[in-house]
């Protein structure tokens, strides 16, 4: 069974020549370029030749951002700027966050927004922390 078209979120998804070969057409959503801009500080580097096949073989790539997309015509140049398109993540325009500052801890704490995957910076982080 065959598709029009499969979009994958995550690059590896494309990578999978079995699986993308059963597809006519395939879009790719890039979310940043943090593992080329940055290889110095990502413990997995080896995940940039694996987004690198999917970004060459994808028909089309969405990018978060006009930055992304920027970023990733640089690393790639070989991709046509025509297939890539910025769409925007959909959210809200006005914020529904309630105040209540009995909820935040009156003590230090340490609050980290990002990945799940450990990268140096967030270990050099964490290593001065007590407990």
């Amino acid at each position: 069974m065959t598709t029009d078209v499969f979009h994958a979120v995550y690059h590896r998804l494309l990578t999978r020549e079995s699986f993308a070969a059963k597809h006519s057409s395939t879009v790719l959503t890039v979310h940043d370029m943090i593992y080329e801009r940055y290889p110095e500080v990502h413990i997995y580097r080896q995940e940039i030749p694996w987004k690198r096949q999917a970004v060459l073989t994808a028909d089309w790539i969405l990018c978060v951002s006009e930055c992304t997309k920027q970023d990733l015509l640089t690393f790639y140049p070989r991709i046509s700027p025509e297939r890539v398109e910025v769409i925007y993540s959909a959210a809200g325009l006005q914020p529904q966050v309630e105040s209540n500052s009995e909820v935040v801890p009156p003590h230090p704490y340490f609050l980290y927004v990002g990945g799940r995957a450990p990268t140096r910076t967030l270990i050099a982080w964490c290593k001065p922390l007590p407990g």
